[in-house]
């Protein structure tokens, strides 16, 4: 059976020279903190981030493109903290210069799955003001809806972007273990 080298770049994998352009795993970008992986026009980047400074920001651009080429559709999930104001601006400008040199065709679409109602209310309120419909924010329950909104129904790129979702779930898992693990034992500590 042939295995992926985890060091194999995804976009030159090459079975008896039939090119595979994808790869096993996602990857793990800023310090382990954040799982990413490009299935078709989709990026899915679940991110673990216990607090966001701007740095982040850059090093978060720098790493997902050495990757490979950008995509023009995102779903994307914060477990760990939100980015604050100056994260967010910071995050636009470098995503405003990435369209500059990597247009995309069509319209960009965004899915952010998250917990806080507060953030999909301001997600809603944000793009009714805007007018943008690019941008929706959904709750975890509803990551299927979200996908068939991304892919525009195409079951097959919805399911394999599910798919990737939960992959880049398990790969971050042990990492949200430990974490817990070791706040647990520091409440101990502190009783």
């Amino acid at each position: 059976m042939f295995r992926v080298p985890r060091d194999a770049p995804w976009w030159g994998l090459s079975l008896q020279g039939v090119r595979r352009y994808h790869f096993a795993m996602p990857s793990l970008v800023l310090e382990g903190a954040v799982a990413c992986k490009i299935v078709g026009d989709v990026a899915v980047m679940v991110f673990d981030v216990p607090r966001w400074e701007p740095r982040h920001a850059d090093a978060l651009f720098e790493e997902t493109l050495a990757l490979g080429p950008p995509a023009p559709h995102s779903l994307i999930q914060h477990l760990g903290s939100e980015p604050g104001a100056a994260v967010r601006r910071r995050l636009v400008e470098l995503q405003r210069d990435l369209e500059a040199r990597h247009p995309f065709e069509g319209k960009r679409k965004v899915a952010v799955i998250t917990h806080s109602a507060m953030t999909r209310g301001a997600v809603t309120a944000w793009r009714w003001l805007s007018g943008n419909e690019g941008m929706v924010a959904w709750a975890p329950d509803d990551v299927e809806a979200a996908t068939d909104w991304l892919t525009d129904s195409d079951g097959i790129a919805a399911r394999k972007t599910i798919n990737t979702y939960r992959a880049c779930h398990d790969v971050l898992a042990p990492r949200r273990r430990l974490q817990a693990r070791l706040v647990g034992e520091g409440k101990e500590r502190n009783e």
